[in-house]
């Protein structure tokens, strides 16, 4: 196909992102890259799929492929129009893969073409909602996509779990621009909290983290299961905020233990400190949440537990005189790092009496 208006890969990711991330807030660490000739496309396509056990047959080349080790989505030179639409239909399959437990879980097991895993097909219908989002987005941009629409209308005809998914997905994001005088009223009481302040344009991501939120569980039949749920309790199930308890499950000594590692860590990584400085304060991080878990019998903190060893993981081969702002994708350890400092804030509040102001 010819483009009927070409732009630079750069150009057509700033419009995207300008819905991604700045209307649906699914903020990942995700790029594009455009292959030279088909020719050499294809043949990445051929490796990528031989290590995965996958046959491609010979007229079967596909317009993308992502690289779920890095997220970069790299992109059949030929498929210009398409380019757009693309990007879009795979950030909420980036979102799942490196925001969820399962996710990470997913892409450490080495298996590949997780887009069409038994546990998660439900992200091909989040996809699908994003990327007709997107084509909308780029037709108001000037792109000239009639024919990218018409095709892409065809193929959801025959696309599984699209309708279903697409309905709830409308339905939700209707209910939370409804509900934002109600996020916003909870979170000036402080019934419902986080380290920000809730805004129902969270809700598309809110939902994958949501049905994401146990590893052990089924991520469509999770998803179906929030269709009835209230917009608050579905930001709360993502994770990504907290409501108050009534009673205090962690007592104040062991609360104010993980408050005091965790400040720490935020201002050694604010402080640009070296690895070395920075490995012994999140092995204890992981230690003390892992072990509140256990003691409590508090899935989230053994998840975060879990998430600190993850990181761990991932900066432990790294020269120990390195800072994070040096190692390479310094972006998604950064990323990674916030997240995991965030979450424990608002779980730990969660659970006991004070907050992390009133511990140094």
């Amino acid at each position: 196909m010819v483009a009927t208006m070409p732009r630079n890969i750069e150009e057509t990711f700033e419009d995207v992102l300008s819905l991604t991330n700045q209307d649906l807030l699914l903020n990942n660490s995700s790029r594009p890259h455009v292959w030279k000739s088909e020719e050499r496309f294809i043949e990445f396509v051929k490796g990528m799929t031989k290590k995965a056990g996958i046959e491609l047959e010979e007229d079967d080349i596909p317009r993308a492929m992502i690289n779920e080790d890095d997220l970069i989505i790299h992109l059949n030179p030929i498929d210009v129009d398409w380019h757009g639409p693309i990007i879009g239909y795979y950030q909420p399959l980036c979102v799942f893969l490196e925001r969820t437990i399962m996710g990470r879980e997913l892409r450490e097991s080495g298996k590949k073409n997780i887009l069409y895993d038994k546990k998660c097909y439900f992200l091909d219908g989040f996809g699908r909602f994003v990327e007709e989002k997107t084509i909308e987005r780029l037709s108001e941009r000037g792109y000239k996509l009639d024919v990218v629409k018409y095709e892409l209308s065809k193929e959801l005809k025959s696309a599984p779990y699209y309708k279903d998914v697409k309905k709830i997905l409308n339905q939700k994001w209707k209910e939370s621009y409804d509900a934002r005088n109600d996020l916003d009223k909870l979170f000036l009481d402080k019934l419902l909290y986080g380290s920000k302040k809730p805004n129902y344009k969270e809700i598309i991501a809110a939902l994958i983290l949501a049905s994401s939120s146990d590893s052990t569980k089924d991520f469509n039949k999770t998803f179906l299961e929030l269709e009835n749920m209230t917009i608050p309790d579905i930001f709360v199930k993502s994770g990504s905020y907290g409501k108050i308890v009534e009673n205090e499950l962690i007592p104040r000594e062991e609360a104010d233990a993980i408050r005091s590692c965790v400040l720490n860590l935020m201002a050694y990584i604010g402080d640009e400190k070296q690895i070395r400085d920075i490995k012994p304060l999140l092995k204890e991080a992981e230690e003390q949440l892992s072990q509140l878990g256990k003691d409590y019998d508090l899935n989230p903190l053994d998840s975060l537990g879990k998430r600190a060893s993850e990181l761990y993981k991932m900066i432990d081969p790294q020269p120990t005189k390195l800072r994070i702002e040096e190692m390479p994708d310094s972006k998604t350890y950064l990323m990674l790092f916030q997240t995991l400092l965030d979450d424990t804030e608002m779980w730990i509040n969660r659970y006991s009496k004070g907050g992390f102001n009133d511990t140094v």
